[in-house]
């Protein structure tokens, strides 16, 4: 119960911290304050790791086969996606029991069942860039076998300004 309370304060501060995109509206956003929000939005990744998975450790058999998408440069106007694969490298099955997204604009779906030892397992990742410009990093993290273990992937890119 205690973690789950330290989950959830954590959860509120990451949230509070790095908004929901780390860009704005505004045409005279300048590269200074995109750089900022990169900066905030890193160390918030970091605190709410270290945070939340304070004695979890980071899986070493789960392994992604990418762990980073660049989406490039992409229109505001349509969601986009990608399916990361993971391949089970040990010999006990693992469980993915939840994928936790930073920010409400970032959204996962998972396999469900356990992967066996040498079988592979996916997580496909979507971002929603309505009404956000500029660069983006957003992070998802798939909390494994009872939050033991996890494992980080990432998508990048930069949403292009409608003016």
């Amino acid at each position: 119960m205690i973690r789950h309370t330290h989950y959830y304060i954590l959860l509120a501060l990451l949230l509070l911290l790095t908004g929901c995109g780390g860009a704005s509206n505004k045409r005279s956003e300048d590269v200074e304050e995109r750089e900022s929000v990169k900066k905030r939005m890193s160390l918030a990744d970091s605190l709410y790791v270290a945070a939340a998975f304070k004695t979890a450790k980071r899986s070493t058999t789960f392994m992604p086969n990418d762990s980073i998408h660049d989406f490039g440069l992409i229109s505001d106007k349509h969601r986009v996606s990608h399916r990361f694969t993971f391949t089970n490298k040990g010999t006990d099955p693992v469980v993915i029991d939840t994928v936790k997204s930073h920010c409400g604009c970032t959204t996962s779906s998972y396999t469900r069942q356990p992967v066996m030892p040498g079988k592979t397992g996916t997580v496909i990742v979507t971002y929603d860039p309505t009404d956000h410009q500029g660069g983006f990093r957003k992070t998802a993290t798939l909390v494994l076998n009872g939050g033991d273990e996890y494992q980080e992937v990432k998508v990048v890119g930069r949403v292009k300004d409608r003016y």
